[in-house]
């Protein structure tokens, strides 16, 4: 017969299912947060304080193996942004073989509204979201229907700018887009729309 010491018992009673830490599950942010120190550092105190200064600084793209935890970073970084009051899109999963125009086109849409921009009286805001109201709709291939209009990516670049001059009104709100599995994105041409709808509105 085996025995352990008592306070080996001790242990194995200190946690029940309703007080674990531990969160199992793509994508979940437990509720004990462990780890990631530089990562969460670097939204904290170098992308957000020189992006809200006005000073140059590039996106980020998080990389690593399935299951290292790359989407349960981004969604703690994403959720302290919105707890904080910056305007944050949810989580933009991108599976294989979707159009991540259209996705981020919605999301664009959605932040555009709850920066007050749907109110706006301006003709060119109008027109502008009606453009991103179509890539919405059909994304890539709003441009073969509309050939003399400007090119999807554009419109969405465009319109995040302007997302961006209204959280800049605020003195002190960011606006964060989050994307996840872009690796599902075959195509190189829409990888690289994507990519350039991004960088552009990082002015």
């Amino acid at each position: 017969m085996l025995s352990a010491p008592a306070h080996l018992g001790k242990l194995t009673n200190m946690r029940r299912p309703l007080d674990s830490p531990f969160s199992p599950g793509s994508d979940t942010v437990p509720q004990v947060w462990a780890g990631r120190a530089a990562q969460l550092s670097d939204w904290r105190d170098v992308l957000r304080p020189r992006r809200l200064g006005g000073i140059a600084e590039r996106g980020r793209t998080i990389l690593g193996e399935a299951g290292t935890g790359k989407s349960s970073l981004v969604r703690k970084i994403s959720a302290d942004a919105a707890q904080g009051g910056d305007w944050a899109t949810s989580q933009l999963r991108i599976p294989a073989g979707a159009d991540p125009l259209k996705r981020v086109a919605v999301a664009l849409i959605d932040l555009a509204r709850e920066a007050g921009l749907a109110a706006a009286r301006e003709e060119r805001i109008k027109r502008l979201l009606g453009r991103v109201e179509a890539v919405a709709l059909s994304g890539v291939s709003v441009s073969l229907r509309e050939a003399a209009g400007p090119d999807p990516y554009t419109s969405l670049s465009e319109l995040l700018i302007e997302i961006g001059r209204e959280a800049a009104r605020h003195k002190d709100r960011m606006v964060l887009l989050h994307v996840d599995e872009v690796q599902n994105i075959t195509d190189d041409a829409v990888r690289s729309q994507l990519l350039i709808a991004l960088g552009g509105a990082l002015v």
